[in-house]
């Protein structure tokens, strides 16, 4: 391992400044790097003595400079939001990470799905729009039923199912009337509506988690979901997926050729595929480390995917293949409702942590937060947990959350939302 240290780009993302320090410090010297809209003494005081930080505060050329005086032997980011700058980052200073061009495609999902189109491994119909005439036009090219979300986000934020013309006119009026929007949401993809095959009581989509070194590309693992919660909340994962083994072979065999077409070179994706009829098909292919993934990969193996990230970008040599659990690792969330609401209670949490089977219990909304109206994923809580089987998880499960409650201070009065309920959807 290089004795030089490693660049890391923050943002919202997979792993938080504390949980990459936690992996890497005090092996690996960490810089962190962040934009300006980040206040300095707010983006992780504990960092104190652990890490340094540069603030991009002056513009991108400053920062450049700034960064080259760290002398990094590598670069990553575990952002969504910060693969652009990053590629250029490691493109000025002759780093090992996505090209700039595998960046864009990466973040822009209307210029992935072209790629992938021209690669022959997509046909799904979208087309932009950044106006409502535009819209109309895209209505007319994509059709219905169709998924409206912005170009460039991430955990399902203003994602919008849409089954005619009129509730999308309805939606995308008020979705150019809301001013909250930042300047890179305000051009929409809309794309065909991909429907999933009956998977119950497991999710109709897989993400698989893959490493990328010089061009080859090794798949940690398939990782199966739970049902989404309309319109599109993700609630959780488990490891390995439900599924014959021809099955999640043609999967990983898709997630490679996608990787591929979209030139990654190197570092770490996750993928997500939709399990159809006529078979899996892609939704999309993100260049960093999956949401919550770190946290059951080393549940499941012991693995650190924080660790191998920087392994990767330091160019240090990573695991030809990866073992499969002997048993069902699982991470679920209850997920918060789309309205506006104060989290007055969260009831029974210790008949959840002592469940045997339960290995972890965390809280994400704290009691007393407000939340407005919003339709991408919040998350009450993560439970995390091992179970014999696939039949066997959704027993422990049941089990674990018999108890848990919400008490939630609404529009319409205080309500108990039970957490068996968000289970059973």
């Amino acid at each position: 391992m290089p004795t030089r240290g490693l660049a890391v780009v923050i943002g919202q993302g997979s792993a938080t400044p504390l949980e990459v320090l936690s992996s890497l410090y005090p092996s690996i010297p960490v810089t962190f790097i962040a934009d300006a809209a980040i206040p300095r003494g707010g983006v992780v005081p504990e960092l104190s003595g652990m890490a340094s930080l540069l603030v991009n505060s002056t513009g991108y050329q400053a920062l450049l400079r700034e960064v080259r005086s760290t002398r990094p032997a590598g670069i990553t980011t575990f952002s969504d939001a910060m693969l652009p700058v990053t590629a250029r980052l490691a493109h000025d200073l002759g780093l090992p990470y996505h090209s700039r061009k595998s960046a864009e495609l990466l973040t822009d999902k209307h210029a992935q799905r072209r790629r992938l189109a021209s690669a022959g491994l997509d046909s799904v119909r979208c087309c932009t729009f950044s106006n409502f005439n535009q819209w109309r036009q895209a209505a007319t090219e994509v059709g219905f039923p169709m998924v409206v979300k912005p170009v460039r986000g991430m955990g399902s934020k203003h994602t919008h199912p849409v089954a005619d013309e009129r509730s999308g006119e309805r939606l995308v009026s008020l979705l150019f009337a809301d001013t909250s929007h930042p300047t890179n949401e305000l051009t929409f993809i809309a794309e065909e509506f991909l429907q999933g095959r009956n998977t119950h009581p497991f999710g109709d989509y897989v993400s698989v988690e893959s490493l990328v070194q010089d061009g080859r590309v090794t798949h940690i693992a398939v990782t199966g979901k739970f049902p989404q919660r309309p319109p599109f909340r993700e609630v959780g994962d488990f490891w390995p997926a439900y599924g014959t083994e021809t099955e999640l072979a043609a999967i990983r065999e898709l997630a490679e050729s996608a990787i591929r077409a979209l030139g990654v070179s190197v570092g770490i994706c996750h993928t997500e595929i939709k399990l159809t009829t006529a078979g899996p098909r892609i939704i999309e292919v993100n260049g960093r480390l999956g949401g919550y993934i770190s946290i059951m990969a080393r549940q499941a193996l012991g693995v650190d995917m924080v660790d191998l990230a920087a392994t990767l970008a330091l160019g240090g040599p990573v695991p030809d293949t990866f073992p499969e659990p002997s048993s069902v690792h699982f991470q679920y969330s209850n997920v918060a409702p789309v309205h506006a609401f104060r989290l007055e209670a969260v009831n029974s949490t210790r008949s959840v942590r002592e469940h045997p089977n339960v290995r972890a219990y965390r809280q994400y909304i704290r009691v007393g937060s407000s939340l407005p109206d919003g339709v991408e994923t919040r998350r009450f809580d993560l439970v995390s947990g091992v179970a014999d089987d696939h039949t066997d998880m959704i027993r422990v499960l049941r089990g674990a959350l018999a108890e848990l409650s919400f008490s939630l201070d609404t529009a319409q009065g205080l309500t108990e939302l039970e957490a068996l309920s968000l289970l059973d959807g």
